[in-house]
Parts: structure tokens; C-alpha cells; sequence
């Protein structure tokens, strides 16, 4: 009774309420600002989590791009190497356009375009043929392998030089691009994680 009656009294005194509502609003305010933070510290953490996910996606574009100019690039020395391969010293090729005019048109109709690389068949001509084995046929009838002459395999071996340097340009441009974008990920991965703890601190605070 007594005890009850004097808390009463003293609730109802005007500075113990004015206190109380005083420390009410501030609470409210920290709320408020607790929950702002929290917002801010979310919304950012989803716009750097985007960013970084569109950095990802441009830097794997430009890896793949990289294999691709690459993969160009080794098709092009791989022809690069058969063209050379074809006028090289001991070659059946070798052997045939210095001996046989026009071989192409000819004997080179008939002929394995790989055997034309080997340089160990020991080629020559017996009594003068320059028949298969004596076997005679209407080589009109036969499409040309299109071998080309020395001059036009010459020209088409310096076209892809030019196609090569291109490529390779290309490709350093491009690797450096990918490295800018891949320190660009790293340092926005960094973001995303000092965002996110900043979010579980708001939500700890806010809690």
C-alpha cells in the first residue's frame, strides 16, 4: 500500500516524466537511425555486390575472347608451318615442282597431299616416265588439290604473317584488359566483404 502509493506520487511528478518521455524519444530516434544505417548499409551492399558481379561477367567475356584470338592465332601458324613444310629441301613437293612442269595439273592430282610433305620416299623418274607406275589417265577428269606455285605459297605464307602480328596484337590488348578487370574484381570482392560486415554490425546494433 504505502510503497504503491509513494511510486505513484513519484511517477506522477512532472521532471520524472518529462525525463522519461525525454529518454522514450531518444530511444525512438536511435531506432530510427539504427534502422536509416541499416538501409544505407544494405543498399549499398547490394550495389556493390552488382558491380561486382557485372566486372566478373566482363572479365570473363574478355577470357574468352583471349582463347578465342588464341585458338585463331595457332590455326594460322599451323597453316603457316604446312605452307613451309611444302617448298622445304627433300620434300616429294620440292622434288616434283623442280622436276615435273605443272606437277599440280598432273601427278599432283593423284597424289596424297601428306605424302607431299615426306621427305624420305627418295623420288626419281626411271628411263624418262613421269607416268604412275605406267598407268595412264585422263587427269582432266580430276579436280586440282590446288597446291599453288612457290611465288603464290611464298605470298600466302607472308599474308599470315601480317594475320599472326594482327592476332597477337590483339591478344595483348585484350590480356591486359583482362588483368585490369581481374584486380578491378579483386578490389570490389574486397568491398563486398567490408559491406557485408558492416551490414552484420548494423543488424547486431539494430538487434
Amino acid at each position: 500500500g504505502r510503497e504503491e502509493s509513494q511510486l505513484k506520487e513519484r511517477l506522477l511528478k512532472p521532471g520524472l516524466q518529462t525525463k522519461i518521455k525525454d529518454q522514450l524519444e531518444q530511444l525512438n530516434r536511435e531506432h530510427v537511425e539504427s534502422s536509416k544505417n541499416l538501409s544505407e548499409a544494405q543498399s549499398e551492399l547490394l550495389n556493390e555486390t552488382n558491380t561486382f558481379n557485372q566486372l566478373k561477367d566482363e572479365r570473363n567475356k574478355k577470357l574468352e575472347n583471349f582463347r578465342s584470338l588464341s585458338g585463331r592465332k595457332q590455326k594460322k601458324i599451323e597453316q603457316q608451318v604446312l605452307l613451309k613444310s611444302r617448298i622445304e629441301d627433300g620434300t616429294l613437293f620440292n622434288y616434283l615442282r623442280d622436276t615435273v612442269p605443272n606437277f599440280e595439273d598432273t601427278l599432283g592430282k593423284v597424289i596424297n597431299p601428306e605424302l607431299l610433305l615426306r621427305k624420305n620416299l627418295k623420288p626419281e623418274f626411271n628411263h624418262g616416265e613421269s607416268s604412275l607406275y605406267g598407268l595412264k589417265l585422263d587427269l582432266s577428269q580430276i579436280e586440282s588439290k590446288g597446291f599453288g606455285n612457290v611465288q603464290s605459297i611464298i605470298e600466302e605464307i607472308q599474308e599470315l604473317d601480317k594475320d599472326i602480328a594482327d592476332l597477337e596484337t590483339q591478344i595483348t590488348q585484350v590480356e591486359l584488359e583482362a588483368k585490369i578487370l581481374s584486380s578491378k574484381c579483386d578490389a570490389k570482392e574486397h568491398d563486398v566483404a567490408r559491406v557485408r560486415h558492416e551490414v552484420k554490425g548494423e543488424l547486431a546494433h539494430k538487434e
